[in-house]
């Protein structure tokens, strides 16, 4: 039960950090332009 908790927990923040990434990324190609 907790490792099934971990492992969704350990998922969105992967795709949290992914999203943010890419975000930071946008942002920074705008900022450049």
């Amino acid at each position: 039960m907790k490792d099934e908790v971990g492992n969704k927990l350990y998922m969105m923040s992967k795709i949290f950090i992914f999203g943010t990434v890419k975000a930071m990324r946008r942002l920074m190609l705008y900022i450049t332009k």
